[in-house]
């Protein structure tokens, strides 16, 4: 082999090894960075990296935990806002935006992007560049189905959008890869160890009371949470106690601050009629849940055979999409959860842009009593 052979030879496999080195949470992201020719970003701290530009304007990447990348965008958005309103709108237009202008217009996510119902009521993609976190950006959504995001400056909008509420939009991912995703992301999640501090007020007087907030679809299904003490001059706790089994799986399935670190053996439902299982515990299933965004609600079917059968649903009323749970927890792990095993079937992401109005709208609020 040649000096010349030998050399191009190290400079191909060089190359290799640095894209390999770079992970990506998404394969869309992955092909975005290689439309914009991004070098080094293997090199890249965790957080968020401002440093990149894209036709003089600035990018925003972020490298998450596990060392991937997991978002890039254009920079319009400042970290303020995500912190005072998250939204999962922030990412999807920061990237969507860049990814309009910046794909080929030959490739499949060009053309996936022409079928995408993403609608440009004022201004267009190239609008986006004349943007920076200074413009005043407002959202509402209509229904829980639709997104519509404008950008005023000067007191003037000069870029609307509105867009389906629809996850797999949002994040880029078609449904098996947002399945694997999850499941990907559930088997490395730490949980957080549980607060002991009980949130939110509570009346002075009495010995018992419920946190009642809202249902989803049922009366039966709801998010409410139990509380107790022996005294009035004592503080409150979360019911915990083997005599009252279905307040304290209730507090298990919906309250964050409560003792959920249960041993879980998951069975996920896939698209195609695959399953997958892993073993976890339901606080690290509901703090991941949590945070996409979700709020729980449980309802409680029935008592069989030593076993409590429920279904925990986790909504998310931005991200439009439900997560399912049926979760059989055996009675003795109320006495003595270390010996026992719950066990559970999900099905994720089941998506509610397209679920009829009664159906989502079957949500009462009632006032704390």
């Amino acid at each position: 082999m040649t000096r010349r052979g030998i050399i191009v030879l190290l400079m191909v496999a060089t190359c290799c090894i640095s894209m390999r080195a770079t992970s990506f949470d998404t394969q869309r992201l992955e092909r975005l960075a290689g439309y914009l020719n991004l070098q080094k970003l293997d090199t890249l701290p965790v957080g968020t990296t401002d440093t990149y530009h894209y036709r003089q304007h600035p990018l925003t990447i972020h490298k998450n935990q596990w060392d991937e990348i997991d978002h890039i965008g254009l920079k319009l958005f400042p970290e303020s806002l995500r912190r005072l309103q998250p939204l999962p709108v922030y990412d999807f237009l920061e990237r969507y935006l860049l990814a309009r202008m910046a794909t080929p217009d030959k490739t499949e996510d060009a053309q996936r992007m022409q079928w995408e119902k993403v609608n440009f009521n004022i201004g267009n993609t190239n609008t986006a560049l004349t943007l920076d976190t200074t413009a005043v950006f407002s959202s509402e959504y209509v229904d829980l189905h639709v997104y519509r995001v404008s950008w005023t400056v000067e007191d003037k909008t000069v870029l609307q959008l509105s867009f389906n509420m629809d996850y797999q939009l949002l994040t880029g991912c078609d449904a098996v890869e947002l399945e694997h995703r999850f499941i990907r992301h559930l088997s490395r999640y730490q949980a957080h160890p549980a607060s002991s501090d009980v949130a939110g007020n509570i009346p002075a007087d009495g010995t018992e009371y419920t946190r009642s907030d809202s249902y989803y679809m049922s009366p039966m299904v709801r998010n409410d949470i139990y509380y107790t003490r022996k005294a009035s001059n004592m503080p409150w706790t979360l019911v915990e106690d083997a005599s009252r089994a279905t307040k304290t799986i209730n507090n298990w399935m919906i309250a964050p601050e409560s003792n959920n670190a249960l041993p879980l053996v998951i069975t996920i439902d896939k698209y195609g009629y695959e399953v997958d299982s892993l073993r976890t515990t339901y606080r690290v299933w509901q703090q991941l849940c949590m945070e996409e965004g979700c709020l729980p609600y449980y309802g409680l079917k029935s008592k069989q055979n030593g076993w409590y059968e429920g279904t925990v649903f986790m909504v998310n009323k931005k991200g439009g999409y439900v997560h399912l749970l049926s979760i059989d927890i055996p009675e003795g792990m109320i006495k003595e959860s270390s010996t026992s095993l719950a066990k559970a079937r999900m099905y994720a992401y089941i998506p509610l842009y397209n679920v009829s109005a009664q159906l989502l709208h079957n949500v009462e609020y009632e006032s704390i009593k």
